[in-house]
């Protein structure tokens, strides 16, 4: 049963990291930050489900499953990480690297052992290195919960004074509060076997503590697909409330830059980005990006997407051509069906089939 829940517990780790890595580029830094804290949880989890296998383990799959497990004091940090930038902002910094200190000491002591298991085999230094590895393990649960914590208080402070934030991110705040359950969970069933040597329990905590997990990997890209203005948002409290001082940043550059991606039809490039139009306009990315928040009140892919729909608006209404609604999506510059079909309902109030039968009828 528990091989069972390791083995879809890691692959939905890992095919989350997949997902946010391969849409990395649109996605807000809050969710790259993210993608860290689910890589390091599915390979440690890869680990438990090879140390769970009822067989007798070659050395190289013992070794890779020891490696593995190094992971298991990386991912901590993130979780903090990750809240702190939703909610602050967060630029990682050489100081940062403290937080993984205990990373490092576990991944050297677990190399230490993978090389005495596999050259020098001196069975007395692998029984105390084994010994210690199986002490340090318990500082995890310290450092687990305490980031986690610390993550899911720094989004209950910005909570209380930012009601967008409550509104928009509650799903931030229980992704942080199922981490806490999770780590109590296994904290619970680790008690339960060491010190009151209740295997039943112990067991049953472990499958509860699974269940959790995968809830937890569930939530987070069920979260990113039912919501898919997600990939096109920036997060960060901090990142929305810049001000403008620049003197580019005028309401007749905003007028121009309209111009030139009307003229030039830039909105119907899928793969528009910030930088092609500051090279368009002659500013810099971070102005062209400050000058859209200032004047039209949204970022960039709202920006971009608002032309978008103006387009696909257009040839919904012409009722001398026969496209499909695909192809119209495509032809005003969207590459995906679910996001166009969800900025659509937002800006018009009704789905793309329902406004063109609504003008067929007219």
């Amino acid at each position: 049963m528990n091989v069972f829940l390791f083995a879809i517990a890691a692959f939905n780790f890992l095919f989350v990291t997949f997902v946010i890595w391969k849409y990395r580029k649109r996605l807000d830094n809050s969710f790259l930050i993210l993608s860290f804290f689910l890589l390091g949880k599915g390979l440690t989890l890869i680990s438990n489900l090879i140390f769970n296998l009822e067989t007798e383990l070659p050395l190289l799959w013992r070794s890779m499953a020891i490696f593995l497990y190094s992971f298991l004091f990386s991912y901590a940090p993130f979780v903090y990480f990750f809240s702190k930038q939703v909610t602050t902002g967060f630029i990682f910094k050489t100081k940062h690297a403290i937080h993984f200190a205990p990373f490092v000491i576990f991944l050297f002591l677990n190399l230490t052992l993978i090389l005495q298991i596999n050259v020098f085999d001196n069975q007395s230094l692998i029984a105390d290195l084994a010994s210690i590895i199986d002490k340090y393990t318990y500082l995890y649960f310290i450092q687990v919960i305490a980031y986690s914590i610390a993550g899911y208080y720094l989004l209950l402070k910005n909570e209380k004074i930012d009601e967008q934030f409550k509104k928009s991110f509650k799903w931030v705040k229980h992704l942080v509060l199922l981490f806490i359950i999770v780590w109590f969970l296994f904290l619970s069933s680790t008690i339960s076997f060491s010190v009151f040597n209740n295997d039943t329990l112990a067991q049953y905590l472990e499958i509860f503590g699974l269940g959790f997990l995968i809830v937890l990997s569930n939530l987070t890209l069920f979260t990113l697909f039912r919501n898919p203005e997600l990939f096109y948002n920036d997060l960060s409290l901090k990142k929305n409330t810049i001000e403008i001082t620049n003197d580019l940043l005028t309401k007749d550059s905003y007028d121009k830059l309209c111009q030139i991606i009307l003229k030039k039809e830039l909105h119907k490039e899928s793969n528009l980005k910030v930088a092609d139009l500051a090279n368009e306009i002659g500013l810099s990315a971070r102005n062209t990006s400050l000058l859209i928040k200032e004047y039209h009140k949204g970022n960039f892919y709202d920006y971009i997407n608002s032309f978008r729909i103006e387009e696909a608006k257009k040839m919904l209404l012409n009722k001398n051509n026969d496209l499909t609604i695909l192809s119209i999506i495509y032809e005003s510059g969207f590459n995906s069906k679910s996001v166009f079909n969800t900025v659509f309902k937002k800006s018009v109030g009704m789905t793309p089939s329902e406004f063109r039968q609504l003008q067929t009828e007219d």
